[in-house]
């Protein structure tokens, strides 16, 4: 997984994504980012091994600003990345 972010202004804003399959939240953050510089821009990768069981899955990356105001930091969809790795 890798998340791509641009701070907006200087904030305290604090950055997290989940992972969710079929409808679960995992219990922890995929991954947890914060920088408080105007114009820094960033990936946070990480990875994540599950098992599930024989069938179709749906897996949903979110994302959101946790603290600070609105306009301090943005997600930026077109570089953020799900990889699944199906084993058999």
């Amino acid at each position: 997984m890798n998340i791509h972010e641009e701070v907006l202004a200087a904030a305290t804003a604090v950055g997290t994504t989940m992972l969710r399959i079929d409808g679960v939240t995992a219990a922890a953050p995929a991954a947890i980012f914060q920088d408080v510089t105007t114009g820094n821009r960033g990936t946070m990768g990480q990875a994540d091994v599950r098992t599930l069981g024989p069938g179709p899955h749906t897996a949903i990356l979110r994302a959101n600003r946790v603290g600070g105001a609105d306009g301090q930091l943005r997600l930026n969809p077109q570089h953020t990345t799900l990889l699944l790795v199906v084993l058999q």
